[in-house]
């Protein structure tokens, strides 16, 4: 006597069957992949973000510090010096938190992800202050304060090599160090720092943002500062030599933006493997044509 639930499968089929009655197709169909969800999730830029409450409370923190620093006059200088020392110890803590299994049982450093954030908060205010008028400053400080929890976001996301989201986040850090570096280069003129002060914080500041590039390939943290260093030294001979050159403002910045760039971004391509004649080669028509825009916009009185 057959059993219900024989009796049932009898009734419905065989479910793995195909349609066209025979069950090879089951077998030697593609495996599932998770379904439209989730190829739709693997597809999305966004989808590997790691976006946590702490994160956009710091974000918020230090957009209200821009803002404070833009709209009070005078302004109180102490609320950057504020916000770019809270930024440290508040960010250390987010990324324990967030990625507790990268830092506390992976072993990873979280001192190289600070620095970059720490940067940004303590420049990007004063920059704008001195490049910005009237009402945009309301909309560059909340523009500045979005793209900082950006940033916040991205660091967050992009700890450790297999992250799903770590190309849009170091993206979007890449981004953020030129910003940053652009706008340190070019406030050394702005502020008429002199030449030895000014070469010594080009030099430091680029050692600084360097860090942040060149961590992106798979190499020890102490061989990571000493490139680090190399980029600083290159960028604040850059700036001693700018001393003899007519060159000002955001234009001389834009200059040492470019030696950044390009020295940087050789010495990424060496630590990761990629390094190639033709690799240098961009890198340096790259830089060519960003100096020959340097001249040509200085020689039109737009630098």
């Amino acid at each position: 006597m057959a059993s219900p639930i024989a009796a049932t499968l009898d009734e419905r089929g065989d479910p793995y069957e195909a349609l066209d009655g025979s069950s090879e197709a089951a077998d030697e169909g593609p495996p599932f992949d998770g379904g439209p969800t989730e190829r739709g999730a693997e597809e999305s830029p966004l989808a590997g973000l790691i976006v946590t409450a702490p994160a956009i409370t710091l974000g918020a923190i230090i957009t209200g510090a821009f803002l404070m620093f833009l709209l009070i006059e005078p302004s109180p200088r102490w609320v950057v010096l504020f916000g770019s020392a809270i930024s440290v110890p508040a960010l250390a803590g987010i990324l324990r938190g967030a990625r507790r299994e990268a830092f506390e049982e992976g072993g990873l450093d979280v001192t190289p992800s600070l620095l970059l954030p720490a940067l940004a908060a303590l420049v990007t205010p004063v920059f704008i202050e001195r490049t910005v008028t009237g009402y945009w400053t309301l909309f560059a400080g909340l523009g500045a304060g979005a793209g900082y929890t950006a940033l916040l976001v991205a660091v967050v996301s992009s700890v450790r090599e297999h992250d799903r989201g770590r190309a849009l986040g170091r993206f979007v850090a890449a981004a953020a160090t030129y910003f940053v570096a652009f706008a340190l280069f070019s406030m050394l003129y702005l502020l008429d720092v002199e030449r030895r002060p000014a070469t010594l914080a080009a030099g430091l500041a680029a050692a600084l943002l360097a860090v942040e590039l060149l961590r992106q390939g798979e190499i020890d943290p102490v061989e990571t500062f000493v490139l680090a260093i190399v980029v600083g030294i290159i960028v604040a001979e850059t700036r001693w030599s700018l001393h003899y050159v007519p060159l000002d403002g955001y234009a001389a910045g834009l200059t040492l933006l470019l030696a950044f760039y390009f020295s940087a971004g050789v010495l990424h391509a060496q630590v990761t493997g990629d390094i190639s004649r033709r690799v240098v080669l961009e890198y340096g028509l790259v830089s060519a044509a960003g100096l020959a825009f340097v001249i040509v916009a200085h020689a039109g009185g737009l630098g």
